[in-house]
């Protein structure tokens, strides 16, 4: 019964929201009315750090290991024992290195990893707080194995699930292999969330595979001359934007692999009235012009998911200041008309955006996400 009362009350909540938003917009008066005044706006807010993905002087190593399974850990002492435990306990027949970032926490999360430091393959590397992004790129930097894996810290691996994963990877030799999560909710209950029923090979994952890192192991060569974003958060974008374009062969596997702890102060549930999501739009804009450098198309599909950015962008700041709001919609609009504006999509739920895109037309723009 109270999960019926939270559902009801989830949606007056949300219609509460909307009618809020809905009554907060000022559509006949703007002080910004372009995209020059809201771009110096935004980054008086929060500022684009302006970083590639792009990096020129990536030194190739020599694989030591079958596999490469980074953690970043920041501020993590309840969880991160439980997450390496969760690798160290599977009877893995690949040789594998954990590389472990503690990313400057101020918790008691290094003394935690201190059980770990004299296992062989297990890595800690402690440095000034760089963000996911940076904690990440430290350990794909360090990485010596033939494949890569990204395993968050509130985490952890499912019985057998790194066997599944590389099994298919040799296998196939395969770029990217995918498999299945498992949401772990703080009551302790949880839902599946297969990929596939079956192996599926595919030679264009955009638009197919997920877009978060997690539940895959990647090919190192997947990132010669690439690393995260950094400074950005959403740095997962660098998936649909580069990563997927560049795979030619992937693989979606039907076990689950992972187990995705549902965390109600995580970046997802706390960031939508930041300044810092803001960098929805940055990164999209980063990342575009990154692959656009490595000469990757542009093309419908890829317009398409453009609009879900702009849609998604809408929702991760949508509790904001209208004047933000506004300012974030008019660098939609400069980024549609100077990348997209030669195609039309074919998806009926995004036409109306596409409009108030193409007319720079705020309010409808606001109305038809908002209803």
């Amino acid at each position: 019964m109270n999960k019926y009362i939270k559902k009801i009350q989830n949606v007056i909540r949300g219609q509460f929201l909307k009618s809020k938003i809905l009554l907060q917009c000022n559509f006949k008066k703007k002080t910004i009315k372009n995209y020059e005044e809201a771009i110096k706006f935004l980054n008086e807010k929060n500022h684009d750090c302006k970083t590639s993905c792009i990096r020129d002087n990536d030194e190739l190593k020599t694989w030591n290991y079958q596999l490469s399974i980074i953690i970043p850990a920041y501020n993590c002492e309840s969880s991160v024992e439980r997450c390496i435990k969760s690798v160290l306990s599977q009877k893995i027949k690949y040789t594998y290195e954990i590389i472990v970032i503690n990313d400057g926490s101020t918790d008691n999360t290094q003394d935690v990893l201190k059980k770990f430091e004299n296992i062989e393959n297990i890595h800690i590397i402690e440095q000034k707080n760089k963000g996911f992004s940076g904690a990440r790129n430290t350990g794909i930097d360090f990485a010596t194995g033939r494949y890569l894996m990204f395993l968050d810290s509130d985490d952890e691996m499912l019985p057998n699930g790194i066997n599944a994963l590389l099994d298919r990877a040799y296998e196939y030799n395969a770029d990217i292999v995918e498999g299945g999560f498992q949401y772990i909710y703080p009551n302790g209950k949880y839902s599946n969330n297969p990929s596939s029923n079956e192996i599926k090979e595919i030679s264009m994952p955009f638009g197919i595979l997920e877009g978060f890192f997690w539940a895959k192991v990647y090919k190192r060569e997947m990132f010669d001359g690439i690393r995260l974003p950094e400074g950005y958060w959403f740095e997962d974008s660098l998936n649909l934007h580069i990563l997927f374009w560049r795979s030619k062969k992937s693989i979606i596997i039907p076990e689950l692999v992972y187990g995705y702890y549902k965390n109600e102060n995580g970046i997802t549930h706390t960031s939508k009235k930041k300044l810092k999501s803001i960098d929805s739009l940055y990164i999209t804009e980063s990342l575009l012009k990154d692959h656009l450098k490595m000469n990757f198309d542009i093309t419908l599909d890829y317009y398409e998911y453009f609009l879900r950015m702009v849609r998604l962008t809408y929702y991760r700041t949508r509790e904001m200041d209208e004047e933000v709001r506004n300012s974030i919609f008019l660098c939609q609009c400069h980024l549609y008309e100077n990348y997209f504006n030669s195609f039309t999509t074919g998806v009926k739920e995004m036409i109306k955006l596409e409009l108030s895109l193409k007319t720079h037309d705020y309010k409808a723009y606001v109305y038809c996400l908002e209803l």
